[in-house]
Formats: C-alpha cells, sequence, structure tokens
C-alpha cells in the first residue's frame, strides 16, 4: 500500500533531512542568498516563508510584506551531474541594494 509522504525526501532519513534544512535556513539568513538545487530550494523555501511570517507577525521587523518574502531564480545547470541549480534569494535586500547602488 502506498503511503503518503509530506514534503521532500531528498534521498536523506529524516535527521540528515532536517540537518540539511538546518544548514541551508541558517546560511540563507546570514547570507541573504544560498545556491543550491532547484529541489532543495523549493524544499527549503516554504520553512524561511514561515520563519519570516512570524519575524513580520512580531513586530520584530518593519516588512512592508506579510508573505513573499523569497525568490528562487533558476541558474545554469551543474556541469558535473547536470542538476539544475537555482539561486534562493530574499526580495527586498535586492530592492535596497539597487538603491545604494543608484545613490552610489
Amino acid at each position: 500500500m502506498r503511503k503518503k509522504v509530506f514534503g521532500v525526501k531528498l534521498g536523506r532519513n529524516k535527521k540528515s533531512r532536517l540537518a540539511l534544512f538546518r544548514s541551508l535556513v541558517a546560511a540563507m539568513i546570514l547570507n541573504g542568498k544560498i545556491e543550491t538545487t532547484k529541489t532543495k530550494a523549493k524544499a527549503v523555501q516554504t520553512d524561511i516563508e514561515k520563519l519570516m511570517g512570524l519575524v513580520v507577525k512580531n513586530n520584530l521587523s518593519r516588512a512592508k510584506r506579510k508573505f513573499g518574502f523569497t525568490r528562487i531564480v533558476k541558474l545554469a545547470r551543474r556541469k558535473g551531474d547536470g542538476a539544475e541549480m537555482a539561486r534562493l534569494e530574499f526580495v527586498d535586500t535586492l530592492e535596497k541594494d539597487k538603491k545604494d547602488k543608484d545613490k552610489k
């Protein structure tokens, strides 16, 4: 009998999958963007959106958005194995960077 599986397994057991997601979320928060495979980016995007939603809800930030904090930008395929690569980045930080560059 086929069971429903919530989310993406990514060929890992539960503990290693959670560790992968934690490290990707931490890297995203520290750096503002991460480059990873498209599947991993889609899987982690929901966790980051939930986390940012809590930040806005608790008024720890003066974010104008209530949802849609991140975007996935498709990149060229990885040369070694041909995996689809993507960049997961925050939407608002890019707009601030553009304004800063225009002022200079």
